[in-house]
């Protein structure tokens, strides 16, 4: 197990939860929802990168801090309530009075909070396969769209729920806008930089690239799984895009070894309403 004790587990939790005597600790009422968090670790975020937290604190402590906060915050909605014969009750004492539900939600934002900042801790310093939510190339560099996600707390949550649309997307950006170098040079640069230095170290043309590039992504996968139909943002965004390419040196050279300027020197199809005939 990745959490073996009480004590443990409180550690890398936000608060200090107590219990009275002859009440089960919260790791033992965790015990099931915390077998859950090392399985969703293990399949959904590290994959075969998990071996990287032996012998490595800090890896071990953002492990630790996911599976905790994952298993307290996927258990919250079931720890007050019991099951009769009569139904659901909720447990409660004449001392204790129960939480707001703001409060619960608080609580659950803080902890969603803590388990985006270690995935992405994790994600940023191992090498590897990692799991179902990030287990291919650009697993560390489109892929981290998300950052863009203005749900706070939810951002891991949102891209879990949105893998098949980002990878669809990410190939499309790659195929019509970015080109296979340019997309190759975006990527390592994440790789290579923890997320809060990339905007130190990139050069500003560079990282108005990524930012553009990340965007994008993002609003292309709200748009695709809301359904609607944004063609013309859209193609605002992916025309951005383009010029925050020419603005810089090295991302426009590797953008013209690939064939996507072909797709973007002005020369567009139009209808001539007066022949009579138009494309469809």
């Amino acid at each position: 197990m990745i959490i073996t004790s009480n004590e443990e587990l409180l550690q890398f939790l936000p608060q200090t939860v107590s219990a009275v005597e002859g009440e089960p600790t919260l790791f033992e009422k965790l015990s099931t929802s915390l077998k859950n968090a090392e399985t969703w670790w293990r399949m959904i975020i590290a994959g075969e990168a998990d071996s990287q937290c032996e012998g490595n604190y800090m890896l071990a402590r953002s492990r630790s801090q996911a599976v905790a906060c994952y298993a307290l915050v996927s258990a919250l909605p079931k720890l007050d309530l019991v099951f009769t014969p009569n139904g659901f009750g909720v447990v409660s004492n004449q001392t204790v009075a129960p939480a707001s539900k703001e409060r619960v939600q608080a609580l659950s934002d803080a902890l969603r909070r803590e388990i985006d900042d270690a995935v992405l801790y994790f994600t940023s310093n191992v090498t590897g396969t990692l799991g179902v939510a990030f287990n291919d190339r650009l697993h560390k560099g489109l892929m981290l769209a998300f950052m863009a996600c203005n749900e706070d707390g939810k951002r891991l949550e949102w891209q879990q729920h949105n893998v098949p649309y980002l990878r669809i997307i990410e190939s499309e950006l790659e195929t019509n806008v970015l080109g296979a170098p340019l997309t190759e040079y975006l990527v390592s640069l994440v790789r290579e930089n923890k997320e809060r230095d990339l905007e130190t170290v990139l050069s500003k043309s560079d990282y108005d690239v990524l930012t553009a590039v990340r965007t994008a992504i993002y609003y292309e996968t709200v748009n695709r799984r809301g359904r609607k139909n944004l063609t013309l943002a859209i193609q605002s965004r992916h025309e951005y895009i383009v010029n925050m390419i020419r603005r810089s040196e090295i991302c426009l050279t590797l953008w013209k070894n690939s064939t996507c300027p072909l797709l973007w020197d002005g020369n567009y199809y139009s209808n001539d309403k007066a022949s009579g005939a138009y494309w469809l």
